[in-house]
């Protein structure tokens, strides 16, 4: 997927962004339920992009609810196409 793509579908939807040239990366915000999320864009393979969302910080669940969120995360990571659901190094 080509940035300059990327660049024109984030005009056309009104988004503000940023644009980091070091690593490909488009930022913006998307306000969901009332809470903006930061979102990055970034080309992956030709004709894919890598939109990165954080939904939860795992810190942030509730110990009686860690293993019940866990495993809705797995059945959806496995049932919806496209979707996956990761934590990175902070637990994000």
């Amino acid at each position: 997927m080509e940035s300059e793509q990327i660049h024109t579908w984030l005009k056309i939807m009104q988004l503000p962004f940023t644009y980091d040239e070091e690593t490909l990366t488009y930022r913006t915000e998307y306000s969901i339920e009332g809470r903006n999320v930061p979102i990055s864009i970034v080309p992956y393979k030709p004709d894919w992009i890598k939109i990165l969302v954080p939904i939860i910080d795992y810190e942030k669940i509730p110990d009686d609810k860690k293993v019940e969120t866990l495993k809705e995360l797995l059945f959806y990571n496995f049932s919806l196409e496209d979707v996956t659901y990761s934590m990175n190094k902070d637990g994000i």
